[in-house]
């Protein structure tokens, strides 16, 4: 669409907290994230974009901002206890919003970007422990959404993911070849 062109080209969108951010753990594997997709996902929308039911993840705020390297312990410990939802996996690349508690009506729907969106870099390899701490409970949310919802919504997933590739919610995309498993040794 020519609006999400612009968006995407434009300056804005590539500010901090601009709505483009990993999504976490990497390489969960759930019946919604096959074995060649990405080891992390990666959002990106654009909150320009009108309101559209059944599609309004681009609405989706963080619950707070992070200024800084010295900001990380704040925001992530903000951003984790003021989020009600997680964007996951559906099928591969469709992602939606879950809810990890409930909302009323008018309520604003919050996530965690991740402090590698505000800060425009990727994610640190090590941290504090009590950042440590505060991700890996960010990200065991994360995974038991994404767990739920493949339960609860499997087989739409399947149908979803069908037609993403196939253009038929009831045509399978035909199996991708099995790799012969490599011999060790000389043999």
């Amino acid at each position: 669409e020519q609006g999400d062109a612009e968006y995407f080209q434009s300056p804005s969108s590539r500010e901090p907290g601009n709505r483009a951010y990993w999504v976490w753990p990497p390489a969960l594997k759930t019946s919604a994230v096959p074995d060649a997709a990405p080891p992390r996902f990666w959002i990106a929308s654009n909150p320009q974009r009108p309101p559209v039911p059944g599609w309004l993840g681009h609405l989706v705020n963080d619950g707070a901002a992070c200024a800084g390297d010295d900001d990380v312990e704040r925001y992530c410990a903000e951003s984790l206890a003021r989020s009600n939802a997680r964007v996951v996996p559906l099928c591969v690349p469709l992602m939606g919003v879950v809810l990890s508690q409930d909302v009323g009506a008018g309520d604003e729907i919050l996530t965690s970007y991740g402090y590698d969106a505000w800060l425009q870099r990727p994610l640190e390899t090590s941290h504090s422990q009590s950042v440590d701490e505060l991700l890996q409970k960010s990200a065991s949310e994360y995974a038991g959404l994404t767990m739920m919802a493949s339960q609860r919504y499997g087989d739409e997933f399947k149908k979803m993911a069908n037609f993403v590739k196939t253009g038929d919610v009831d045509k399978a995309p035909a199996p991708s070849p099995k790799k012969k498993p490599r011999k060790s040794g000389f043999g």
